[in-house]
This record gives structure tokens, sequence and C-alpha cells, in this order.
């Protein structure tokens, strides 16, 4: 598989376009992308990235799932030829309906931090969180064999989240958030259902919320500790391979 490699520069270009129309007058929200301009502006580089980490797993013409419903990614996988399924994460049936071993790649960003950890809770008629244990389940299913999921989740571990415990703030700034992963965590949750670890990082240079927190003290600490000092960066991104056998 070439994969979409070629296209990463054309996906910059989209990202700074898109900035730019804001900046000259357009309208803060682009409702066709349905993104917050503010959102990805802080978050450009998070994306480049996620893209990159994208790119070599997903070809013209193949099939593709995306959790959440349709982002800035899957609108551009749909522009470079690509069938793009956008589902939301509340019914393990919607993501069932797609039929086992019928999808190529699977982009996973940003859910699983929202979803309820092992079982699904329904806490009022209303309001019901499936779990990211289920969910990844159903990933697998309708994976073909050989598929992969790109993943981005908030790193639970990374110097962002022990400066903020440590200024007496929650450990994200998203409260809506039922649990975010380290990259333990991550891995254990796909692997466990099936899958085996493709890739996996934290990118550098992606600027935290709080660029006014003491992360060079949370970086002391676990050196005084002797913990380990590779994926502290604020976000993981990883890909995981469903075995052809």
């Amino acid at each position: 598989m070439a994969g979409l490699i070629s296209a990463t520069v054309d996906f910059q270009v989209l990202v700074q376009n898109f900035f730019a129309k804001v900046e000259t007058g357009g309208d803060s929200h682009d409702m066709r992308l349905g993104v917050a301009v503010d959102y990805y502006r802080l978050n450009s580089t998070r994306l480049i990235k996620t893209f990159n980490a994208i790119a070599p797993y997903i070809d013209k013409g193949s099939t593709v799932l995306e959790l959440g419903g349709l982002s800035i990614f899957g609108h551009f996988l749909r522009g470079k030829g690509c069938s793009v399924h956008g589902v939301k994460t509340q019914s393990h049936d919607e993501i069932e309906e797609l039929g086992l071993d019928s999808i190529d790649a699977v982009l996973c960003f940003d859910v699983l931090q929202g979803l309820s950890i092992q079982e699904d809770r329904e806490i009022s008629e209303d309001v019901y969180f499936p779990s990211a244990k289920g969910i990844v389940g159903d990933m697998y299913r309708v994976l073909k064999p050989g598929g992969v999921i790109i993943c981005t989740a908030r790193n639970a571990a990374s110097y962002l989240a022990m400066a903020r415990i440590a200024s007496g703030l929650p450990p994200t700034v998203d409260r809506a958030h039922l649990g975010d992963y380290t990259v333990k965590e991550l891995t254990d949750l796909f692997e466990d259902a099936g899958f085996t670890v493709d890739s996996l990082e934290t990118p550098t240079g992606i600027s935290p919320l709080n660029s006014d927190l003491d992360l060079e003290a949370a970086k002391v600490h676990v050196q005084a500790v002797n913990g380990p000092l590779d994926f502290r960066e604020p976000y993981i991104v990883g890909s995981f391979k469903k075995p052809y056998s």
C-alpha cells in the first residue's frame, strides 16, 4: 500500500487555508467541517502530525470508519477518493451495522476519553455512555484482517497533567472526559481486544493548553523518582492492527 503520504502537504495547506479564511473575516465556525476554529488553531501541529500517522495506512478507495462523526480528517479523505463512514459512539449497533470485516481503517480521535472505561453506563433514559472496551471490540469486528485503527487520546501521565495536579488543577481541562489514558492503559485496551501495536508515540511540538504551568518541575520530579522519561507529551498517537489470523 502506497498510502496517502503524498497528500500530507495538501492537508497542511487545508489547515492553513482554514485559519486564513477566519483571519480575513470568515465565520468563526465552519459547519461544513463541523469544527471550532479555536480548537484547530490550538491543535494545528497535532492535526498535521496525526494525519502523518494516518497517511501510510489509507489509499484512494479505502473504506474508512470515523468514530464521533466526520471531522476535518474524514472530509479530507473523502475528497481523496476514500469511502468514509462517520458514526456516533452512543450505540454499538451503529458500528456493527457496517458488517464484519468490512472496514480498511478506523479513525478514533479523542473519542475514548468520553466513554466509560470497562462497562456501559446508563445515567438516565437520555444519557448513556458505552464502554471503551465494548467500542474497541466493535471496531475489531468490523475491521478487515490487516486493518488498522489510528487512535489519539490525551495522555494521563504527561508532564502537563502532572503540572496541573501540582498546581491544584484537575489533570485535564475538559471535565466532560470520563478518563484519560496512560500509554500502557491504551496499549492494554487494544491488546486485550486482539490488536497488535503497530506504532505508538507522544509527538513533540504540540502546545499545551496551560503554557504557564511549571512543566520543568514535573520533569524534575519524574527524574527524582527514576520514572521513565519517554511518552510524556500531552497526546498519544497510536496505530493498532488487526492480525490476519
